[in-house]
């Protein structure tokens, strides 16, 4: 294996789905075909019927789910209490096109708080995208480490062994969130 090769298309380790907004097809097989979904919990991404249509189609397929509370001034991502829940599962939050969205992908209200709830039942790691580059590298060491499949480290990773991996990784990510539209590659050191 060439370390120094560039990675093809189909071997891309990290799947942003801002990238692929246009279409639910395309995005849905990004998901399926993932190893892993590093969520991004921001304010309304459970108001989302894409967000929703990603998260249900990893349960469903057994990708790995990673959640991760985006941190940053401004911004407060408020863990669901059982009356979100009851909202969810009575689409009382979505519009009517929302609703049909979901079902037009053989998804109903109880498959969104089904999958909300086995994600949300995860121990959600941080990320501050505007912290230093130390900090980060912690945090994405972290969050690395939470993904499937697992690497063997013995010891910590250093800056240059946590961009290697992210950089030549096999395994497929997806990333989704509220807010991945402001979240690129950079942010991960990509």
């Amino acid at each position: 294996d060439d370390q120094g090769a560039p990675l093809s298309a189909s071997e891309v380790p990290v799947f942003l789905d801002s990238e692929y907004l246009s279409d639910l097809t395309t995005l849905r097989m990004h998901v399926r075909r993932s190893d892993n979904l590093v969520v991004l919990l921001t304010p309304g991404i459970f108001t989302r019927p894409w967000c929703l249509i990603e998260l249900v189609t990893a349960v469903r397929s057994n990708v790995t789910l990673v959640p991760v509370e985006v941190q940053r001034p401004g911004m407060k991502y408020l863990y669901p209490d059982e009356e979100f829940y009851h909202r969810l599962a009575t689409g009382s939050d979505f519009t009517e096109e929302d609703i049909k969205v979901l079902h037009a992908e053989g998804i109903d209200l109880h498959h969104v708080v089904d999958a909300t709830r086995q994600l949300l039942n995860k121990i959600a790691l941080p990320f501050s995208p505007h912290k230093s580059s130390s900090v980060r590298h912690a945090e994405l060491n972290d969050i690395l480490r939470r993904c499937e499949p697992k690497y063997e480290f013995g010891g910590q990773l250093t800056t240059s062994t946590t961009t290697q991996l992210w950089r030549k990784r096999r395994a497929k990510w997806s990333v989704f969130g509220g807010s991945t539209a402001n979240f690129s590659k950079s942010h991960l050191g990509l």
